[in-house]
């Protein structure tokens, strides 16, 4: 667990303003103040009071990052001098509670190796707060730094966000290429959103919201009327349960998807295109490199008794049948109905109108204008081979814009709003706690498996074609597979796939 963020009054009187989280109530105490209540625990605040001096803090305002770092050093100090006694004992002697305890053990960097102002860079123009921020630079890169040294940082990077940067007429253009790129369905918020994260573009909403209903006055009149009604839905923490399903709407159009969210934070895990979400071993390998990214294992795994599941089901029950939770074993899976997968239906939802209703539209004309014949296994190897790598790019950019959006306040309900990677790398600041387990084998039989299921036919798929049409792209076209052109846009792909069935059909 780790303390909350804030400051902290004159040491030499007492630490004020601090609130820490234990895993046992019985150690936290509680101090008041004529204008504030917050949990102190008395070994930490004695501790810190102690080295106060020693530290050279006395007479200074210290960060509670500072706190927490110091305290940190004194305890590592402690422990390595019981490190002549067994594993076995020292893990009994630690205490009940513990302040550098990580949420996961493994925690995948967003920036790779970068310095601490390109990490700062990189979260900002994501949209996350100052204490998001510092917590993710904690949390996730292990750096301690205090809310004042990244404003300062931001200040000297020249980033902000109330300042709209952008030319007005730059805006327009982007705006208008985004909806003819499948972006049409998106209201202003979520254009916003992506244009600021997504496209490096620095604009208010309200100019946002002004461009939309200026050029686009029927869509945002069709948005207005939608009303949807939900159920109440009550998570956690993070991994407490993770709903997997697939997704079969461009199914006709040779195209499956498989996505998996997290129940607490809403956090998408995976959003996958390919040519089958039914194969055992293709779902399977989606499931296999989520827990080798996260180095974790989620406490239920929810989705529904068809047979493109068994092996995740298999998987989960083997992993979790060593630990001693009520919800070990066989009651670690969850098996219902797809309609009522209430997390996973949700987000259906949304991908239906900010994704899928732009490329059916697209198929849709493509088989009125007698380009495509969906019934024709060689018009869906095709489309495949033109459309995937599209595809996937844009469930990607979904998939980015959708874990760094914030999420409104329910007017009913006992659901946590806000950013889904805050939520998912930070639940303690929501009163939550990370609720996946550990690996109770190591990484190299997670390996085994992984290899195991990375040998399908469908993993090896280039663009998620068979072999067969491969060498006959390669024959009628006169061109090796690696030097085929990737289109970037629906036009360039549709532009590909009518010179290669035409090519096609010349041949035969």
């Amino acid at each position: 667990m780790y303390p909350l963020y804030g400051a902290s009054q004159d040491c030499r009187n007492r630490i004020n303003y601090m609130m820490c989280y234990f895993c046992s109530p019985s150690q936290v105490i509680w101090y008041k103040e004529p204008d504030k209540r917050v949990h102190i625990c008395s070994e930490f605040c004695t501790t810190v009071f102690e080295h106060c001096k020693e530290a050279r803090f006395e007479g200074k305002k210290i960060a509670i990052l500072d706190l927490f770092h110091l305290f940190y050093r004194i305890r590592k100090a402690e422990q390595m001098e019981q490190s002549e006694q067994s594993s076995a004992q020292a893990l009994r002697m630690q205490p009940s509670f513990s302040l550098i305890q990580p949420i996961c053990t493994v925690r995948p960097n967003l920036v790779g190796n970068a310095q601490i102002r390109e990490l700062i860079r990189c979260y900002h123009n994501h949209g996350y707060t100052y204490k998001d921020i510092c917590g993710f630079i904690l949390f996730t890169h292990h750096i301690i730094i205090s809310l004042r040294s990244i404003k300062r940082i931001v200040k000297s990077l020249g980033l902000t966000r109330r300042k709209c940067r952008s030319n007005l007429e730059d805006v327009i253009t982007k705006i208008c290429h985004l909806q003819r790129n499948g972006y049409e369905h998106y209201g202003y918020k979520a254009m916003w959103n992506h244009l600021n994260t997504q496209c490096g573009v620095s604009v208010s909403q309200e100019n946002v919201r002004l461009i939309l209903r200026a050029i686009d006055p029927t869509g945002v009149e069709l948005r207005k009327r939608n009303n949807l009604r939900r159920r109440q839905y009550i998570s956690r923490g993070p991994h407490f349960i993770v709903h997997v399903d697939g997704y079969d709407k461009l199914k006709p159009f040779g195209i499956s998807i498989h996505g998996a969210i997290d129940g607490f934070s809403r956090k998408i895990l995976w959003l996958k295109a390919g040519p089958t979400n039914k194969n055992p071993k293709v779902v399977a390998n989606h499931f296999i490199n989520y827990l080798t990214e996260e180095g974790r294992l989620p406490r239920l795994l929810r989705c529904d008794a068809g047979t493109e599941n068994v092996l995740i089901k298999n998987i989960q029950i083997a992993l979790r049948s060593y630990h001693s939770d009520s919800m070990k074993g066989k009651k670690s899976v969850s098996i219902g109905r797809s309609t009522a997968n209430q997390r996973i239906e949700m987000l259906w939802s949304f991908l239906k109108k900010h994704f899928t209703q732009f490329w059916r539209n697209t198929f849709k004309d493509m088989i009125d204008q007698n380009i495509l014949n969906n019934t024709d296994a060689v018009h869906l190897e095709c489309v495949r081979f033109c459309f995937l790598p599209i595809i996937q790019d844009h469930l990607d950019s979904f998939r980015q814009t959708w874990n760094i959006h914030r999420i409104r306040a329910q007017r009913r309900g006992e659901l946590v709003s806000g950013i889904p990677n805050v939520l998912f790398r930070q639940p303690i600041l929501y009163g939550a706690t990370d609720c996946s387990f550990d690996f109770p084998c190591d990484m190299a039989v997670l390996q085994d498996i992984q290899r195991e299921y990375n040998t399908t036919e469908s993993s090896n798929l280039l663009r998620g074609c068979t072999e067969d049409f491969i060498r006959l792209v390669e024959l009628v076209a006169n061109q090796r597979r690696e030097n085929f052109p990737i289109p970037v846009n629906a036009y360039q792909g549709k532009e590909l796939y009518c010179s290669i069935i035409t090519l096609i059909e010349r041949f035969y």
